[in-house]
């Protein structure tokens, strides 16, 4: 029997394009690593975002997406798919610019997606321990005996 899960692929510039894929068999996550804070103790402590794998929109897959925070100018942290330009908060999971058709590519995608309408981006709960592992809240019955 297989387990419910494959494997966390990681590639060579995960760090620098700042998200991850996570895939189970019938579910695909971006793990997206946020800005750093100070936690109370001083310590340097790092915010992970799980969110849905693929653009809400265009289905494309996000973990090529654009992270934006406080260190690029924006007022919350964000995730812009490369496929079609839709931005959405990495709090909420809200698209806060749906398909923008701002250049060629984004102006297809919108022409091809623009009848889905805005759908909210999965965000899941996740826990950064000491050590650095990350931990994902998954939604109830995501893993099956």
């Amino acid at each position: 029997a297989c387990p419910p899960y494959r494997t966390l692929a990681h590639r060579p510039n995960a760090c620098r394009r700042r998200t991850l894929a996570l895939t189970w068999t019938r579910y695909i996550w971006s793990l997206v690593r946020g800005e750093g804070y100070y936690g109370e103790d001083g310590e340097e402590e790092v915010k992970v975002f799980a969110t849905d794998g693929a653009c809400r929109a265009c289905k494309f897959p996000l973990t090529r997406g654009v992270w934006s925070g406080a260190q690029a100018g924006c007022d919350e942290q964000t995730l812009t798919c490369p496929a079609c330009g839709t931005r959405y908060s990495l709090e909420s999971g809200e698209p806060l610019d749906f398909l923008p058709g701002d250049n060629p590519v984004h102006w297809l995608a919108k022409v091809a997606n623009e009848k889905n309408g805005p759908q909210r981006l999965a965000v899941l709960p996740t826990r950064v321990s000491k050590s650095g592992a990350v931990y994902v809240r998954l939604p109830e019955n995501t893993i099956i005996d």
